[in-house]
């Protein structure tokens, strides 16, 4: 019996070796391409057909009763995804990029435009408004957000002036109060100033359990430094990969998996220390309106917890966010409390309930209203702002 070669006996195992790791990448590509094959499938015809829809999609909120009658409800709301596209801005955390389109228009300082009269060469007042989307005008043309509107009801009153809208999506009443900060160590000084607040604060004190920090403050936290973490990094960016397959997406649909939506619980006290924040916030910008003389006028806003007929869609929307009946209902009664024992101070006025019995559909979401709904609130706040316009002689700008 013969013995094979050394080198033979090699060349053989090369051969396996070879053989082996051809194989191999050719399962693997086979399996990579029909993998990508099948999430393709299943990205383009499958998943999308089987997910709800998700009420707090914009698209969704293009079908709401409020927009019944109205043709341009689907370009609006792609505008609208188009132009939400956050920059990082100093201290206040984030603005919208400058956008131009046909019902959406951002400036080069990153405001939302705001169509206002126009005037001969004599001296109007400036008003700045502060708030969050709903001042922002998510749901409204330019024409017809709260800014716009309120500039036409007070010229229709007599009072003409430049309304300027500082509203961002997410802000609460402290990020506000910062932005107009930094607008006065600029020398961007008003002649009077609006805030129109309650549903951010309401819910970033519910959401972190601590009143007066910025929405999602948690997620600023998670990303701090995280440059430094890169195998930390890494995971988040996998992890988020894989939650976002086609494949796993249509796995949880079939086996009933929902991802975890964590709801605290209600904690009365730190509603209470948002409320007391808030009117904080308040005294903090009126000291700065008496040292830099303009007035200043405080708005609490509606949500759709405060409107007793519903329509179909907005009961809908009130069925979704039902979690957040407490919270708000109770925070927005604290609210009614403090307010009556401030039956000297004209300058905060409780909008919340101004919808409770009307009829019509206004919400577009369980928060954001419809141009009419804009309508309603720019027209009280002007009647209730013509009080501050009787002594001119107190304004800034009329100053010597």
């Amino acid at each position: 019996m013969t013995k094979e070669r050394p080198s033979v006996v090699a060349t053989s195992r090369t051969r396996k070796a070879i053989d082996f790791v051809r194989n191999t990448w050719l399962i693997l590509g086979i399996g990579l391409l029909f993998f990508s094959v099948v999430e393709i499938l299943l990205s383009l015809f499958v998943v999308d057909h089987f997910t709800p829809p998700d009420p707090r999609n914009p698209d969704v909120r293009a079908k709401a009763d409020a927009y019944k009658d109205v043709s341009w409800g689907d370009d609006y709301f792609k505008e609208f995804n188009e132009s939400f596209d956050a920059r990082w801005e100093p201290y206040v955390y984030w603005r919208r990029k400058p956008y131009k389109g046909k019902y959406i228009a951002i400036d080069s300082s990153c405001l939302r435009f705001t169509p206002n009269p126009e005037f001969a060469a004599e001296h109007v007042l400036r008003i700045f408004m502060f708030g969050g989307s709903t001042m922002w005008g998510t749901g409204a043309r330019d024409s017809f957000t709260i800014p716009a509107i309120l500039a036409r009801e007070l010229l229709g009153r007599g009072v003409k002036a430049e309304v300027i809208n500082f509203g961002e999506s997410g802000f609460v009443t402290t990020q506000e109060v910062i932005a107009l900060l930094r607008e006065v160590q600029k020398g961007n000084i008003p002649d009077a100033v609006v805030f129109y607040d309650g549903i951010n604060d309401t819910y970033s004190a519910y959401q972190q359990g601590t009143p007066g920090l910025a929405q999602n403050e948690s997620h600023r936290v998670q990303e701090f430094n995280m440059l430094k973490r890169l195998p930390e990094l890494r995971g988040l960016v996998f992890i988020d990969f894989v939650n976002n397959l086609a494949i796993v997406r249509l796995a949880r649909i079939v086996l009933g998996i929902t991802e975890l939506e964590t709801k605290p619980d209600f904690d009365a006290v730190v509603a209470e220390q948002a409320v007391e924040l808030y009117f904080k916030n308040m005294e903090l910008v009126k000291a700065l309106g008496a040292s830099y003389r303009f007035k200043c006028q405080f708005y609490w806003q509606p949500t759709i917890f405060g409107k007793y007929k519903r329509s179909k869609y907005e009961q809908a929307e009130y069925d979704s966010q039902k979690h957040l009946e407490k919270p708000y209902v109770e925070t927005y009664r604290m609210i009614r409390e403090k307010a009556t024992l401030l039956t000297d101070d004209k300058s905060f006025r409780n909008l919340s309930d101004i919808f409770l019995l009307e009829g019509k559909p206004v919400y577009i979401d369980w928060m954001h209203l419809s141009e009419r709904g804009n309508a309603v609130i720019a027209a009280a706040m002007a009647e209730n702002m013509l009080s501050l316009f009787q002594s001119p002689s107190r304004f800034r700008s009329n100053r010597e």
